[in-house]
């Protein structure tokens, strides 16, 4: 019995350390590459063709008969995901279409039995590896082409009647023995689990299956709808605070998105990301502890589209000069990013990540002590900056160096620090909306800066009773004129019931309401909101909350301007 018990733990403590090991090279990671292709590129428009367009299944899969990418060179797709600076490749094994892109032995619909005839992900894992990427499989749950996979979508008119979903169950674990036996991925990313097909106690079962056949292997969260996983996974956006637990600790997270609006190829798309806003993305998501899973669609010749070889070349030209900023980075430790930016730490480094200078070319933070040197990350000049009134200010240069993120290094003799913004005024003040914080720090809104202002999204009924709150000490006490320069989207019914909160008092106010793009471009030449309040000697707290919200508003925020107008008595 003692025997069993130490062997236990023993294989307890393996399967540990190979999870350990395997989350910390995602972790450090942070950048990779997802492929979703397959049959649904014959068509063009979206992965979910036979969906959208309500193919019969029987319809459908005679497009396998067509399918013959003689463009497809995997070695040149590996070759581009390694200049793009990704670590890492995830590639569409059997999206919801049914088709397997892989040489499987439990279905015939499978890309051997089409005119190209080959394995497209074993060679694509083999050329990616030669390039020293990690590679992951993705693999959909949900499964519209299998006799026995249920629900069936409401426009399949086959019968049902013979279908049995057991049978799909173990065809889907078979499949997914036979990916990790054959392909031992790093990744097995699953997908369309929302349909319930497995309960918790087959989730458990399958997780348990997949890590006694490959322990260091990561899972995502998509198996089922109460799939744990190794990681989270947002779809499309990157959360405002990055995720945390019910103990507010950090969890492993993974963006994925697209360049544009689609997953799969879609000739007719004009809307891409820029290659700034991308690299920025990428920037942000690091600040905030996650990784960017970022998405081709290849053609169904196998070519990679211009627009998205074009964006992951200037990725990867960025990442050559600034990838010491954001490979094995951790997330910003600052508790207010003052400036239009963001942050992010490596051991006794803090790199600034700045998308614009301020006007007065000064960049605000909060207290750094022991500063042994500041300077641009690819420049020899050492910048000035001193401490001073509760933060520390650097000064840049009238010209940045680079116009999609310059980051400047800040080295520290001492790496216990506090980052304590806790700013000292006299007379008149004026609160930035980026020197706004979340009350509480992680909840639902979403802050998105754009240069002077903010855009505080998603603020719906999930966040009632919370706030955005600045935090500051005065040399004196006195009256004071206070304006806030903010505005509701018209386009979201405009006007809306806003409380503010300075220190113990109370006002409700309605504020007004402007265009989006109006709001956004332009100069809030007069404020939205004003009114007469006393602030105390030491500290005072200005907080912003929506009450009373059902449906998502979005609040425009650009300052608060307090005016001194007399003295207390």
């Amino acid at each position: 019995m003692k025997h069993i018990l130490l062997a236990t733990l023993l294989l307890m403590t393996c399967l540990l350390s190979a999870k350990t090991t395997s989350a910390q090279w995602f972790e450090e990671a942070k950048f990779g590459i997802f492929i979703h292709w397959g049959l649904y590129a014959n068509i063009g428009y979206s992965e979910w063709n036979m969906d959208h367009f309500r193919i019969p299944p029987e319809e459908y899969s005679e497009m396998a008969k067509e399918f013959n990418p003689q463009k497809f060179d995997p070695k040149e797709w590996a070759k581009l995901f390694k200049k793009s600076g990704a670590e890492y490749a995830v590639v569409v094994s059997k999206h919801h279409d049914g088709f397997c892109l892989y040489d499987t032995k439990f279905t015939d619909y499978n890309i051997m039995n089409t005119p190209f005839g080959k394995d497209a992900v074993r060679l694509l894992k083999e050329a990616c590896e030669a390039e020293g990427l990690k590679f992951g499989i993705y693999y959909s749950v949900m499964d519209w082409h299998h006799p026995d996979y249920l629900p069936r979508r409401y426009w399949d008119k086959r019968s049902s009647e013979n279908a049995d979903l057991n049978r799909y169950k173990e065809f889907f674990k078979n499949q997914v023995r036979e990916i990790i036996t054959e392909y031992n991925p790093a990744i097995i990313w699953f997908d369309g689990g929302w349909e319930g097909t497995f309960d918790d106690v087959e989730t458990a079962e399958i997780t348990k299956m997949i890590y006694n056949l490959k322990p260091d292997i990561l899972i995502n969260n998509r198996l089922s709808n109460n799939a744990e996983g190794d990681f989270k996974t947002p779809e499309g956006f990157v959360p405002a605070t990055g995720i945390r637990n019910e103990k507010g600790e950090k969890t492993v997270w993974e963006t994925c998105s697209t360049m544009g609006d689609c997953w799969g190829y879609n000739p007719y798309q004009t809307n891409f990301f820029s290659s700034r806003n991308l690299i920025r993305m990428l920037v942000e998501i690091t600040s905030k502890g996650g990784n960017l899973l970022l998405n081709v669609g290849p053609t169904a010749d196998g070519e990679i589209q211009p627009e998205f070889e074009d964006r992951l070349l200037k990725m990867g030209d960025w990442l050559k000069e600034n990838g010491k900023a954001i490979y094995g980075c951790n997330e910003n430790k600052f508790p207010v990013i003052p400036f239009f930016g963001t942050s992010v730490t490596s051991e006794n480094k803090i790199y600034l990540h700045v998308f614009l200078k301020d006007k007065d070319n000064k960049i605000k933070l909060p207290v750094i002590n022991g500063i042994s040197s500041v300077k641009f990350l690819n420049g020899n000049n050492e910048l000035n900056y001193k401490t001073e009134k509760g933060f520390t200010t650097v000064f840049i240069p009238d010209e940045l160096p680079d116009l999609n993120s310059s980051v400047i290094e800040i080295s520290l003799s001492d790496t216990r620090q506090n980052f304590e913004f806790n700013p000292t005024y006299k007379g008149d003040i004026i609160l930035s909306a980026s020197e706004a914080v979340f009350d509480p720090i992680y909840t639902e809104i979403e802050k998105i800066q754009y240069y002077d202002k903010v855009l505080l999204g998603n603020w719906n009924f999930k966040a009632n009773g919370k706030a955005v709150k600045w935090e500051f000490n005065l040399a004196e006490s006195g009256k004071y004129l206070l304006e806030i320069y903010a505005t509701g989207k018209i386009e979201e019914a405009g006007e809306m019931k806003t409380e503010i909160t300075v220190n113990d008092s109370v006002f409700t106010e309605i504020l007004p309401g402007l265009p989006k793009w109006t709001a956004l471009n332009k100069a809030l030449d007069k404020p939205g909101l004003s009114f007469e309040t006393t602030l105390n000697k030491d500290k005072n707290i200005v907080k912003i909350s929506m009450p009373e919200l059902i449906n998502d508003k979005s609040l425009i925020l650009e300052k608060i301007v307090l005016k001194k107008t007399g003295e207390m008595k």
